[in-house]
């Protein structure tokens, strides 16, 4: 689109400093990969296509701990052997080591935020795939207790030409050794733990001569192994939240003795039991819907053979009480990107007002500072690439129809308006949002609950924006700056991601509950805060109308709440 040529001699200034400070692209961000081991530059993993262990001599080694460790490495041929190198998760040995051929891809198909899986499944396992009992490998705990100075002593010496250490329980004496690969002073050696922080990565213990570590190192990396072997009595999941119309529940146990269930909650029935293999069960259970407006908390209590019992927490919420058969009441986003030192920005602020004021309760403002404004936001730069911004101030309403500015605030408002109209026109609203938060101290949590009437591909953004603000402001309302400006609606804070977090949706009228905390600086008036918050949906088949290349989303639906207050999804008179 042009902008249209109603500009004033004194915008040269404004549009001058605009673009020497807005044609450069913002940095990129780069990802900071974990420390840790990377590919063997020796070539010394055995390249073999498969685990092909033998166990016959390998042992239990008691060292008074809560697991018996092995004699020897995975793969390894005698206890001085480092044997083969394995990507964490993957169950065979290899000598090439990067994303592109990592079992769960760089994208991490699998052990991901989403999937919220923090040690490796069995079947992903290499020492308890390989080994028969209850081999597997070590957890992060199980490492930190070997190397603890209480438990252990850790004595580094050669064997056989390869250096190591030798580990020497101090309960009974027993020793295990660990050892480098061949010329190697150091080495690491995976646990079945994931990062919970960066889920890129996996925990390690690693060593050399005088220090050993329990770290992080990316997945794809290929380490030693050093089986565990333990009876297990536990729950995979030791506790789970669903919504009040969840009629089925799931419990995974792993168990090497008998057991059985003693207790349950009387608003949930044990259905069924499932064999997986491996010591696994997986005990289904019906579920009463809560028809209450309060949450319900229960536990189901499983006992082994031995009277070693381990609780399972399950915590129901209380009815949402949405009705799918309203239409939602549907809201319009209008980013307004802005700087303190732009005099044409002010025109655009009323324009806002003006549309505001003619379609009431339907605009959520948004406002988004240069970075080089004196009321700065660290996300405009990505928020202004995504959406293409050649000059301030540029308005973007619904993430699809770009709105120019003009001198006269009431034609930009009516240009507003129609954007606003031709999105309720051209896109039925499909999501509605619920919102309540609280601030302890400095931190602010906000419980979301997005209702999602289709299933579909959608992003949710949740920011802080404060109100009230007095900042000098340029404005060719009186061609000078204006020391006591208000300045309202102000991004401050990106909770998610600025261009959205990726929301699954398990189906039609599916409801997605989301948690999230951040820090309130102390600068910042927190009685004038406020939440916006917006989904956007993937334009998929449906006809893009006045919208411009910006990634293939627009704004389904906007609420904007003071933080503090609760809301609720309201309808469509």
């Amino acid at each position: 689109m042009k902008r249209l040529n109603e500009i004033l001699p004194a915008a040269c200034v404004c549009l001058a400093m605009l673009f020497a400070s807005c044609t450069k692209a913002p940095e990129p961000v780069q990802e900071n990969e974990p420390s840790g081991q990377e590919n063997d530059p020796s070539g010394q993993g055995d390249g073999q296509e498969d685990v092909t262990f033998t166990p016959e001599d390998l042992q239990m080694v008691d060292l008074g701990l809560s697991v018996k460790w092995a004699s020897k490495n995975l793969d390894a041929a005698a206890p001085a052997d480092a044997g083969g190198r394995f990507a964490w998760g993957e169950l065979k040995a290899k000598e090439s080591f990067s994303w592109d051929n990592y079992a769960w891809g760089e994208d991490m198909s699998k052990y991901n935020a989403d999937d919220g899986k923090l040690v490796l499944d069995p079947e992903d396992d290499a020492a308890q795939m390989a080994l028969e009992g209850y081999w597997r490998m070590p957890t992060k705990q199980e490492w930190e207790e070997l190397k603890s100075t209480s438990n252990c002593s850790w004595n580094w010496e050669t064997k056989n030409g390869i250096s190591g250490y030798t580990v020497t329980s101090l309960r009974n004496g027993n020793s295990i050794f660990l050892p480098c690969a061949k010329a190697a002073t150091e080495a690491s050696y995976w646990s079945a733990s994931l990062s919970g922080n960066a889920v890129r990565s996996a925990y390690m213990l690693t060593f050399d001569e005088g220090k050993t570590s329990v770290l992080i190192s990316a997945r794809k990396t290929g380490l030693f192994i050093r089986p565990v072997n333990g009876a297990e009595f536990r729950i995979v999941t030791p506790a789970a939240t669903i919504m009040h119309n969840t009629e089925t529940l799931d419990v995974e146990v792993v168990s090497s003795l008998e057991y059985h269930i003693t207790s349950t909650p009387d608003w949930i029935e044990e259905a069924s039991v499932e064999e997986l293999g491996l010591g696994r069960k997986m005990h289904h259970f019906n579920v009463s819907v809560n028809e209450t407006e309060e949450s319900r908390t229960g536990v189901i209590v499983f006992c082994n053979q031995d009277n070693q019992c381990v609780p399972f927490s399950v915590t129901q919420r209380q009815n949402q009480g949405v009705n799918w058969n309203k239409e939602f009441f549907h809201r319009s986003l209008m980013m307004r990107f802005t700087a303190t030192w732009c005099g044409w920005c002010p025109y655009m602020a009323d324009a806002v007002k003006v549309a505001q004021s003619t379609l009431p309760g339907k605009i959520v403002p948004l406002n988004l500072h240069a970075s080089d404004s004196d009321l700065a936001f660290s996300q405009t730069n990505t928020l202004a690439n995504q959406y293409n911004i050649k000059g301030y101030p540029t308005g973007i309403a619904d993430g699809r129809a770009e709105i120019n500015n003009t001198s006269d605030s009431n034609y930009t408002a009516s240009v507003i308006v129609a954007a606003v109209k031709e999105t309720e026109q051209y896109y039925p609203v499909t999501a509605a949002i619920g919102l309540n938060s609280s601030i302890s101290g400095s931190t602010l949590n906000v419980d979301v609950t997005l209702y999602l009437r289709k299933a579909e591909d959608y992003k949710f953004t949740l920011m802080v924006t404060e109100s009230g603000i007095i900042c000098p402001q340029a404005d060719y309302h009186t061609n000078s700056y204006v020391n006591d400006y208000q300045h309202d609606d102000i991004a401050r804070i990106s909770v998610t991601a600025a261009k959205g977090d990726a929301i699954s949706s398990p189906g039609e009228m599916s409801v997605v509950e989301k948690h999230y905390s951040t820090t309130i600086p102390s600068s910042y008036n927190k009685s004038n805060l406020k939440l916006v918050a917006y989904v956007q949906r993937a334009f998929g088949s449906q006809t893009e109308k006045s919208s411009g290349s910006y990634g293939g989303y627009y704004v389904d639906n906007a609420v904007v709440v003071p933080v503090g207050q609760e809301f609720k999804p309201d309808y469509a008179e």
